[in-house]
């Protein structure tokens, strides 16, 4: 649940989960990842509702995951080992390599991006060398984008979290 968790407010933070641009690994695509390798929650879906009123989903079951866009167009993860491939909706791949505390990346580009795991924390490097930091404390989840800008999300009751954009925007996440 806590890795589903993690996926649903990494999608808050953006406008689009596997954005095409410049090949750059974000926190989104860390999470979906997250959320197809994790062995529990091997089957379910949800909808999420981004800031702008678009809608979309992640339909999951076991190693493989659908995210249906706000246009309509999917991506599917899958998962084999300690390989996973993304493929996207304009038919470009990439691919994760995970070998334990690092996770190398291969965008469809051909450029690599490196996920360095360390605790309760994440760094995504990207080819640009541009890096942003997730840190989860249990409760919290504060993200540190590229920019120096932080996003944060607080775990409210239930299955509510409440997430602060860098703008000072709210949304609120509801898991079923």
């Amino acid at each position: 649940m806590k890795k589903l968790t993690l996926l649903l407010l990494s999608i808050a933070f953006s406008c689009n989960i596997f954005a095409q641009q410049a090949a750059i690994f974000n926190t989104n695509d860390l999470a979906v990842y997250d959320a197809v390798k994790s062995s529990k929650d091997s089957m379910y879906n949800f909808t999420f509702v981004y800031p702008d009123g678009k809608r979309g989903a992640v339909i999951k079951n076991g190693k493989t995951a659908t995210i249906v866009n706000p246009d309509g167009t999917n991506t599917v993860v899958s998962q084999t080992g300690q390989t996973t491939t993304v493929t996207n909706s304009d038919g470009t791949h990439s691919l994760w390599i995970d070998n334990g505390p690092t996770i190398t990346v291969v965008n469809p580009n051909g450029t690599h991006s490196t996920i360095i795991k360390n605790g309760s924390s994440s760094t995504i490097v990207n080819p640009d060398g541009t890096h942003t930091t997730m840190i989860d404390n249990g409760q919290t989840v504060v993200i540190v984008n590229p920019d120096g800008t932080h996003s944060v999300a607080v775990k409210a009751a239930g299955n509510t979290t409440i997430v602060v954009n860098p703008d000072g925007s709210h949304t609120v996440v509801t898991t079923p």
